[in-house]
């Protein structure tokens, strides 16, 4: 064999290698469902606003990684090698999109997606981020062998280095005069954090609660000091103060920008008792101002996804 056929067999085996890493999908039937993934970044509201009424994306391409149900629970910064992965080139105006997936069959199989975004250099720190993750989405689905699985997976804001900080206000369902809920608040960062304030509207009146507290979790144990106080008695303004005095991080960052963030702080609450049953059983919990403070110091956007409380008559 002399060295040109030798160099072309190399080459052909390379390229193998690199088709196989970028779309890997199992191709049995016996052991695999295939999944219908439709994807989607306008349904919550961001700040008051939908996420697309941000300036103009240049979204280049999404990335979908499974990860069986065995390692899903350890998933936070996906260390793990995906079982199945699909790439999928994107128009920079695209802001729905589909794809079909062969996942192996299995309870609980993870779905992870990633929109990447060709940012250029960002507006606040003039560094340059060529193509960063946009916005990620994580879905737990069920898959039988041989079957379809329809999965709309929400695509939500996800952090990134030297530019954006995401909080998230969570979902809670709670009932009159029981025992305490909390209202969990997540903060994805991929910057060491020393304090975050931010300012909560209950679409409701006061009346509608009892009693209010707050407390940490253990991803925010580092925090000397955490407060909350009622701005506002009307439209119902809570805002959350988080912050240490010492130096270094309190909050460290995410592995990954597509990580699971965790909550930071729960913010507990029951509701009254003289609270008669409502025609609407959903309470928006949407920000006000929010900010955070860093180490080193950077100006960092802070993006707020909104929450909610269902309410059970």
């Amino acid at each position: 064999m002399n060295s040109k056929i030798l160099l072309l067999f190399i080459l052909l085996f390379l390229v193998s290698i690199s088709y196989m890493s970028c779309d890997r999908q199992p191709t049995s039937p016996e052991t695999t469902g295939q999944v219908n993934l439709h994807f989607e970044i306008a349904g919550r509201q961001l700040n008051g606003n939908t996420y697309l009424m941000k300036p103009a994306h240049s979204f280049t391409r999404v990335v979908i990684e499974v990860y069986s149900s065995s390692d899903a629970v350890s998933v936070s910064s996906i260390a793990q090698t995906p079982v199945a992965r699909l790439e999928v080139a994107l128009s920079a105006s695209d802001t729905e999109f589909e794809g079909k997936l062969l996942v192996p069959a299995g309870e609980k199989q993870l779905l992870v997606a990633k929109l990447y975004e060709n940012r250029g250099e960002s507006e606040l720190t003039s560094i340059a981020n060529d193509e960063v993750i946009s916005f990620y989405g994580r879905q737990n689905v069920t898959v039988e062998a041989g079957a379809v699985v329809e999965a709309r997976i929400e695509l939500l804001p996800a952090p990134i280095k030297n530019e954006r900080v995401v909080i998230h206000v969570g979902s809670v369902e709670a009932q009159r005069d029981t025992s305490a809920k909390y209202l969990p608040i997540s903060v994805a960062n991929l910057d060491s954090i020393r304090g975050i304030q931010l300012d909560l509207i209950f679409e409701t009146t006061p009346s509608m609660f009892s009693t209010i507290s707050v407390r940490k979790t253990a991803r925010s144990q580092a925090f000397s000091n955490i407060d909350f106080n009622v701005l506002n008695t009307e439209d119902f303004q809570v805002r959350i103060l988080m912050y240490d005095r010492t130096e270094g991080a309190a909050l460290l960052p995410l592995k990954d920008a597509s990580a699971s963030p965790g909550a930071v702080a729960e913010l507990g609450f029951r509701i009254a008792s003289s609270i008669q049953p409502v025609a609407s059983p959903t309470i928006s919990v949407k920000a006000g101002s929010a900010f955070v403070t860093t180490d080193p110091m950077v100006p960092l956007e802070v993006w707020v996804v909104d929450g909610e409380i269902n309410l059970s008559n």
